[in-house]
């Protein structure tokens, strides 16, 4: 499980958050969901480029730290600078284990090159949702994975036999 240590955010906008994302180099975030109260937070610019570049989190469960206090949350949504290194917002949505949340998880294609319809028939793979939507519980959210091996030129795989794989 990924891991993010968080700082309590006392102040909400004006010039200390400003110079907290200027020369801090802190991203503004909120968490909210859970039966609990929206909390503002910051977070280290550079542990969440580390954390994004290096591992697919989205749709993945991660367990922050604020306070010595765990909880658990997922990515809702990440705002980057257009031109710069750097992100400007992040919204975490908090999760209770065995309890159902509406997420967005990467498709990820594994085993392209041996795939059958690509290497033998010629074929070419069209890769066209690269993310789904669904309802799961957070404990059983994951990045669904196709295995490519064996698909042959012209075949599909559906988005129906995806969500199977979370209940």
């Amino acid at each position: 499980m990924i891991n993010l240590k968080v700082e309590k955010r006392e102040k909400v906008g004006g010039l200390s958050s400003k110079k907290a994302i200027k020369e801090d180099k802190k991203v503004p975030a909120i968490i909210y969901g859970g039966d609990k109260e929206p909390m503002p937070v910051f977070l280290q610019n550079n542990e969440l480029i580390k954390i994004i570049s290096s591992e697919n989190v989205f749709g993945s469960v991660i367990e922050i730290d604020i306070d010595n206090k765990k909880e658990m949350v997922v990515f809702k949504e990440v705002q980057k600078h257009p031109s710069k290194n750097i992100f400007t917002h992040v919204d975490l949505l908090r999760v209770i284990p065995g309890k159902k949340v509406a997420v967005t998880v990467p498709v990820d294609l594994v085993n392209i090159d041996k795939c059958y319809g690509v290497k033998i028939e010629g074929g070419v793979i069209n890769h066209v949702k690269k993310e789904i939507s669904v309802i799961a519980k957070a404990d059983s959210i994951r990045n669904q994975v196709v295995d490519m091996e064996e698909i042959k030129s012209k075949e599909k795989v559906r988005l129906s036999s995806l969500k199977d794989n979370f209940f």
